[in-house]
């Protein structure tokens, strides 16, 4: 049909209502030769070339007309000016916004001269030609900041600032930029000065950088190098000249930076970059718009500015200071778009995982996870598990590295738990399932948590400050008489080869009157060895300087401010800078030794203290009877 109509060919109607019936818009009927310029509005002609043959489509109802979309009455035609449609009552600007030309009811355009503010720029937004109010961002003085949204700051950083950027322009014809101002202190002002000022402003713009820096009056810095002003770059696109006492930098699409070289800053960016410069938080057309009816972003944003400048502008604190506010929006279910870039803000995880500003922990967990935790129902920002990989409760693994999962805790492949009590130990296997065994520990042992570890450790003896002791089985008291004490010892000279003896004097010192271990004394069958509480040494009565290696296995150290008095069979003295002494001895002498720190049997358990003795009472059996005192003691 239109191949035969082109050729001038007259075709006769073929449409019926029940065969491929034409539906036509108001005011317009169904023609088989139809032509558009049979009935148009005053001037179409003028802006369109009428075709010579007619073609099949929709004719205009009698007395409505053709207006180059559709048909309407006469008094509602468009008009028609320099090869533009206007409809009734439209007011359209020329291309540098100096002519307003507006279309009347009588159908004629009527021009009038204009022009734009002095705070607008001639711009194109959303579309849309017209007059934009241009952002103006100022830094004077100590300095003072006052922002876009017309928000005053002062702070006297002296680091380098990020002024203004463009941000998130993905999508959009405009122009990436950044301004970048170095503050200093003033020291013209006296030689301790509290005030800051800009030391140099750096413009980033079509790969170009510029710098401007304080008291360089007719120069600027184009990509490292030094020239004169003026300059001109990319055919005008960026330009930099004096004007007036101000350095400024300029370019085609309105960007305009001014610097007096000592004390003010100004920023002005056109008015189609509104929602694309900072601040993140509170742009209406950034990724956090939809949180803004949810969580009033105010707040936040005062909280981000004080932070960012008590910390002098650290990138870190401003990223902090945002991501508080999106996991605000996300912990309400509100669902925000990704704000990190590779270069602000981003997000280093793991391995294996990847960025997702909205990450489910629950997508793909390894098997049994969901069991000891509860899975969120909202999305949080964070690391998610990369393909074939599975969240384990801290990362993300192969499938055969997933933890094991057990009366709500946690085990790692080949991982080993004790039970509170040390009576079981549960061990977590390569399938996943987790194995559990009876234990116990042993003679010289006891079940206690140890740096934050449950464990079977040495069980020891402990003399601290003030007398404070501490037995075996973990019965404690004070020892409120001064004197020497035998503290552990050799049972009736049960281990002959490997006898041992140790004893401790205890004294008030100082102004304070606190009991402290003064001495410590450790004898073997052939050996002495003396510490005091400066940690001096004699050996058999002669002063040493440590370490040393002695006979019969027995060794004398200092280690993070500890002497550490051991016998290899199985006897540890230490003796601490805060006078703290622990005794601890291995399980082949668990029912060989005697003294005030009890006395161990091979089942592991320790001869109790008599219930009806105090500690002092306790210990008076234990006075060493080489070490004589007063009568009622000292």
């Amino acid at each position: 049909m239109i191949d035969c109509q082109d050729f001038g060919v007259n075709i006769s109607n073929w449409r019926t209502p029940t065969f491929c019936p034409l539906d036509c818009p108001a005011n317009s009927h169904y023609q088989s030769c139809s032509e558009i310029c049979a009935t148009p509005c005053p001037g179409l002609s003028d802006i369109i070339t009428c075709p010579t043959t007619c073609a099949e489509g929709c004719a205009c109802n009698t007395d409505y007309y053709f207006n180059g979309t559709g048909c309407v009455k006469w008094d509602l035609c468009s008009c028609y000016h320099k090869g533009r449609t206007y409809k009734i009552g439209e007011s359209v600007l020329s291309e540098d916004c100096q002519e307003l030309c507006t279309c009347t009811a009588s159908g004629d355009v009527k021009c009038e001269a204009t022009k734009c503010k002095a705070d607008e720029s001639c711009q194109v937004m959303n579309g849309h030609l017209g007059c934009v109010r241009k952002g103006v961002c100022t830094i004077s003085g100590d300095p003072h900041y006052k922002t876009f949204d017309n928000s005053t700051y002062d702070f006297q950083g002296t680091c380098t600032y990020t002024a203004a950027q463009g941000c998130h322009l993905e999508g959009t014809r405009l122009n990436p930029f950044s301004v970048v101002v170095e503050n200093e202190k003033w020291y013209a002002m006296s030689n301790n000065p509290k005030v800051a000022v800009a030391k140099l402003v750096a413009v980033e713009v079509y790969g170009n950088t510029l710098v401007l820096r304080k008291n360089q009056a007719g120069m600027i810095m184009v990509n490292g190098i030094m020239m004169s002003l003026p300059v001109n770059l990319n055919n005008g696109a960026v330009q930099a000249y004096q004007e007036g006492t101000y350095d400024v930098i300029i370019t085609d699409f309105g960007l305009r930076v001014t610097y007096d070289l000592v004390y003010h800053v100004m920023v002005t960016v056109p008015g189609n970059y509104r929602g694309k410069t900072l601040c993140i938080i509170t742009n209406p057309k950034g990724p956090f718009a939809a949180c803004h009816n949810v969580i009033d972003p105010a707040s936040y944003f005062r909280d981000c500015v004080y932070d960012v400048c008590l910390s002098e502008g650290d990138r870190k604190v401003l990223c902090h200071s945002i991501s508080a506010y999106m996991i605000d929006c996300q912990d309400f279910g509100v669902n925000i778009s990704n704000w990190r870039t590779p270069t602000f803000c981003p997000l280093d995880c793991p391995a294996n995982s990847h960025y997702q500003s909205c990450s489910e922990i629950c997508a793909t967990p390894c098997p049994g996870l969901s069991d000891i935790i509860t899975c969120p129902t909202t999305c949080a920002e964070g690391c998610a598990c990369n393909t074939d990989y599975y969240f384990n409760g801290t990362g993300c693994v192969k499938w055969d590295l997933c933890s094991c999962y057990h009366k709500g805790r946690t085990y790692k492949i080949g991982e080993s738990v004790l039970s509170e009590d040390c009576q079981e130990l549960c061990t977590c296997t390569a399938s996943g399932e987790v194995k559990c065994e009876a234990t116990k520990c042993k003679a010289d042992e006891s079940c206690q948590v140890k740096n934050g570890h449950l464990g079977c450790y040495l069980k020891n003896c402990l003399l601290e400050t003030n007398g404070a002791f501490t037995l075996f089985n973990g019965r404690s008291g004070a020892i409120t008489a001064m004197g020497a004490y035998e503290i552990i010892k050799v049972c009736d000279n049960a281990l002959v080869e490997e006898w041992f003896r140790v004893v401790v004097t205890l004294q008030a010192c100082g102004k304070s009157g606190l009991k402290s271990v003064v001495a410590v004394y450790v004898y073997f069958n052939d050996l002495m060895i003396t510490v005091n509480s400066k940690h001096e040494t004699w050996i058999n009565g002669k002063k040493v300087t440590l370490p040393r290696l002695l006979s019969n296995e027995v060794s004398v150290k200092v280690s993070d401010k500890t002497v550490m008095i051991e016998r290899m069979s199985g006897l540890q003295v230490s003796y601490s800078l805060s006078q703290e002494i622990i005794v601890t001895v291995s399980a082949h002498m668990a029912d060989k030794v005697c003294g005030a720190c009890g006395r161990l049997v091979p089942s592991g358990d320790v001869i109790p203290v008599p219930s009806f003795l105090t500690m002092q009472e306790y210990m008076d059996g234990w006075n060493a009877p080489d070490f004589p005192t007063c009568s009622g003691g000292l």
